[in-house]
C-alpha cells in the first residue's frame, strides 16, 4: 500500500511541475510586437519629402519613421533608440511621442534633424529602433479630449536600419 501511496505522490508532483513548467516555454517564445518600424525616411532640409539617392556630407537631415500598429487599439507615446553610423543619440534617451497611430494604421512620425557625416565616410546608416509604446484610449468629453493609457505594447523592440550613400563633395 505504502509503494502505491509513494507512486501517486510521484506522479502529482510530476504532473504539478508539468504544469507549472509549460507556460514557461509559452512565454519564452517571443511574438511580434503589434506596433513595428515599418520604414525609414531621411530626406535633405528644404528639399521636400523625397528621399535621395545620395546625401552630401555635412546635410541638414529630416528624419521620420513610419510605424505600423496592427492592434486593435490606438498605440502611442512613443520611444525610440537612433544611431547614426553605429552612434547612440543621447537626445532621444528621456523623449516620448505623444502622436496616435490608429489601429490597423501606419503613421508617420517626424524625429530631430541631424546631420550627415562627414566626408571620410562612404554612407550614411540610420538605426531606428522602437524601444517603448503605449496602448491609448481617447476620452472625449465636450471639447476636451483625454488620452488614457491603457497598457505597455508587448513584444518591443522593434528596429530597422537604412544606409544611404554619400557624395564625394557637398553641394
Amino acid at each position: 500500500m505504502t509503494r502505491f501511496v509513494s507512486a501517486v505522490r510521484v506522479a502529482t508532483l510530476l504532473l504539478t511541475l508539468s504544469v507549472l513548467l509549460f507556460p514557461l516555454r509559452v512565454a519564452a517564445q517571443k511574438a511580434d510586437p503589434d506596433v513595428t518600424v515599418q520604414d525609414i525616411v531621411v530626406a535633405l532640409s528644404g528639399k521636400g519629402d523625397v528621399q535621395p539617392k545620395s546625401l552630401p556630407p555635412g546635410s541638414l537631415c529630416n528624419l521620420r519613421v513610419k510605424l505600423r500598429n496592427a492592434g486593435t487599439q490606438k498605440a502611442s507615446s512613443f520611444a525610440f533608440t537612433v544611431k547614426i553610423n553605429g552612434n547612440q543619440l543621447d537626445v532621444y534617451d528621456k523623449m516620448l511621442y505623444f502622436q496616435a497611430v490608429e489601429p490597423g494604421a501606419t503613421g508617420e512620425i517626424a524625429l530631430n534633424n541631424f546631420y550627415s557625416p562627414e566626408a571620410q565616410a562612404a554612407k550614411l546608416t540610420v538605426e531606428v529602433t522602437l524601444r517603448d509604446a503605449r496602448w491609448m484610449e481617447t476620452k472625449k468629453e465636450g471639447a476636451t479630449e483625454t488620452w488614457v493609457p491603457t497598457g505597455e505594447v508587448k513584444g518591443l523592440p522593434s528596429a530597422k536600419s537604412i544606409s544611404i550613400p554619400l557624395t564625394a563633395a557637398p553641394r
